[in-house]
């Protein structure tokens, strides 16, 4: 309900926009044509006119982002907001080996058991263009981040894993989040792999 009030929100504030600056900037125009108004008032019918393009642009970009919470650009702004807010922990990378290769995942989770994520496909060999498929999710899983804490903290890279970077994860809480790299060599590698493996959510469906 807050998501469908909140794109109606953005769609109201986007006709109000275009009805604020379009009207004026009509009439404007009218005076200029009937030689009412110096012909220098283009500059601000022009100006008013691009203001309202922007702003009903932007408003409407919000209200389809609101009316579609799981679409790819709304997920990664909730992802950006949940990393910003509080403790959490985020997840990117992925397996690159066999029938994962090409697939990525990059999921954030929080104390509450959310699960806000999105998930690349490999791309299809049999379409043209080679195309991957990213889709975005909203999940509450009971117990996932205490599975999740249990396979990666510390979040300390106990190896050099600069040139076999797997995953990289950042725990804590805003501007105190801490991050590092899991490789082929770091110990949470497979602690990680059989979190996956046993927590299966379409956030890492790999393979």
């Amino acid at each position: 309900m807050k998501a469908f009030l909140d794109g109606l929100a953005s769609l109201l504030a986007a006709l109000a926009t275009l009805a604020i600056c379009g009207g004026p900037a009509y009439f404007t125009y009218q005076a200029i044509q009937s030689m009412i108004a110096p012909a220098w008032v283009w500059v601000s019918v022009a100006a008013l006119a691009g203001i309202g393009i922007v702003l009903t642009i932007a408003f409407l970009r919000q209200s389809s982002r609101a009316a579609n919470p799981n679409s790819v650009p709304s997920v990664q702004q909730s992802m950006l907001d949940m990393r910003q807010a509080g403790v959490h922990i985020s997840v990117t990378g992925g397996v690159f080996d066999g029938f994962a290769a090409g697939e990525r995942t990059a999921f954030v989770a929080t104390p509450d058991n959310r699960l806000v994520c999105t998930f690349q496909s490999a791309p299809d060999p049999t379409r043209a263009g080679l195309t991957a498929t990213v889709t975005g999710h909203r999940l509450t899983v009971p117990g996932i981040y205490g599975a999740l804490s249990g396979a990666v903290l510390p979040n300390i890279s106990t190896l050099e894993t600069s040139t076999t970077e797997a995953f990289v994860v950042e725990t804590g809480a805003g501007g105190s989040a801490t991050t590092t790299s899991i490789g082929v060599n770091d110990p949470r590698l497979q602690a990680l792999l059989a979190f996956f493996r046993a927590n299966l959510t379409p956030c890492w469906s790999f393979g």
